[in-house]
């Protein structure tokens, strides 16, 4: 009788064993969901012949008017010198986002531009534009740019001369309605993804022009995977470097390095690729043998295929939930010369800068403070900070240890620009970099607020 039992146990445990294992066969969920998208930011340029190589339209200079107003519409180049005017284009400048959502429908936004920075009040009204349209919450909006010294002044700093501003109100509008469109595309494409992460060391193309010589030659890369491939929906690669391999000579529109390093990831992974600058003071810059076209794509194409090498050994990473906040900060401006550049219009965004004490006479001979957004986030092991500005490597490092992720990642010129970021002891009186700061404070204040947004339990 027992074994006669144990039969037909057996027996039934053999009949019942298919559909036992096409329930365990159904597919995974995947509890995160991600969308890119892409919206062109390239302004019209006029072609002209600089004929005494000066690097702007002069009069009697011919030139191609495009809109036949009959006189030149110059488009100054942010980075470098002032009055750099563009006279052709050689690639397209991009806003590119990626949208993550996950399974409690926490939704956050990147951003990133081709461009030399973003002030925070556009970053600020893209995110409130953002939520308005589209239902992600402004503090989950999180806006950068390449640092691109060879796109449209969008800062204000480097137009004809020190009393007249580089950057047009029109192109900033445009900037921030395509930043807003693009995350609206992105949200609109939302796909159940796999999360794979990874960082190598490469230093090929790196140098620090500034003593002490620092550097963070760490590439970071994430990418958002179809599930059960290694296709990528979206791609965002970190690294640590201006990109400025075309120099200051040049006059084309351009994303320099970036542009090259994306091509190719996406040519090797498909998707949407990201290029966001990570600790870029000291300063970091491209080690090259010649500022042209040629040495820019092949240090976009190495630090790609280093990167896709990385990704191609690492494993998924078990993301579960998105965790995200944030805090406002408030950093005093000391920097003179940007003092006055605010007060002659050179420099947009002075109407919203903040005072110790309110109305106009709590402004006379006060100093401004210029606000910001800092960002923690977490996906899994990976663990990523904003910072509004160039940051030493010496500063980064001093964050990452107050981090606990597996893969730390900062990302520069994000929410704001205020210059370079430097360590206290390392400050002088005629630097450059002190030159482009917005103070001595700046570095010491970051670390303070960073530390407090890392220790700030999630909500």
């Amino acid at each position: 009788m027992i074994t006669r039992n144990i039969q037909n146990a057996l027996l039934l445990a053999v009949l019942l064993s298919p559909l036992l294992a096409a329930q365990n066969s159904t597919p995974p969920t995947h509890a995160l969901r991600a969308g890119a998208a892409t919206v062109d930011i390239t302004p019209p340029v006029e072609p002209f012949e600089d004929r005494n190589k000066n690097l702007r339209h002069d009069a009697g200079e011919p030139f191609e008017d495009l809109n036949r107003n009959q006189r030149f519409d110059p488009i100054w180049l942010g980075g470098f010198g002032k009055g750099r005017a563009a006279n052709r284009i050689n690639d397209p400048l991009w806003a590119r986002a990626i949208v993550l959502a996950d399974s409690n429908n926490v939704q956050i936004a990147l951003v990133v531009v081709d461009l030399v920075g973003l002030l925070h009040v556009d970053c600020l009204d893209i995110s409130q534009a953002v939520e308005r349209a589209h239902g992600i919450p402004a503090q989950n909006v999180i806006i950068g740019s390449t640092h691109n010294h060879h796109g449209p002044d969008t800062l204000g700093l480097w137009g004809p001369r020190f009393s007249r501003t580089g950057a047009t109100p029109s192109y900033r509008a445009r900037v921030r309605n395509a930043c807003t469109r693009a995350i609206g595309e992105a949200s609109n494409r939302l796909t159940p993804v796999q999360v794979r992460s990874a960082q190598i060391s490469d230093g090929v193309y790196l140098r620090d022009s500034r003593k002490p010589a620092v550097t963070d030659p760490i590439l970071r890369a994430i990418r958002f995977e179809i599930p059960g491939s290694d296709r990528a929906v979206a791609s965002l690669f970190v690294y640590s470097c201006h990109p400025e391999v075309l120099w200051s000579k040049n006059q084309a529109l351009t994303s320099d390095f970036p542009h090259y390093l994306r091509n190719q990831v996406e040519s090797d992974s498909g998707g949407i690729a990201l290029f966001w600058p990570g600790v870029i003071g000291g300063l970091q810059t491209p080690r090259v043998a010649k500022k042209d076209f040629a040495h820019a794509e092949k240090m976009g194409r190495h630090l790609a295929q280093r990167g896709l090498e990385a990704l191609s050994q690492a494993s998924i990473d078990p993301v579960k939930s998105i965790e995200i906040r944030h805090r406002r900060v408030l950093w005093p401006i000391d920097n003179k010369i940007f003092r006055l550049a605010i007060a002659l219009g050179v420099l947009p965004g002075g109407d919203r800068l903040e005072y110790p004490r309110p109305g106009i006479l709590g402004r006379i001979g006060a100093r401004p403070f210029i606000p910001s957004r800092l960002f923690h986030l977490r996906l899994g092991p990976i663990e990523i900070v904003t910072i509004p500005g160039e940051l030493f490597p010496e500063l980064g490092k001093t964050i990452r240890q107050s981090m606990t992720g597996r893969n730390r990642i900062l990302l520069g010129l994000t929410d704001g620009m205020v210059g370079y970021i430097l360590p206290a002891d390392q400050w002088t009186a005629k630097g450059y970099e002190e030159s482009m700061s917005i103070g001595k404070e700046t570095g010491p204040r970051l670390i303070e607020d960073m530390r407090a947004l890392i220790s700030t339990p999630p909500r």
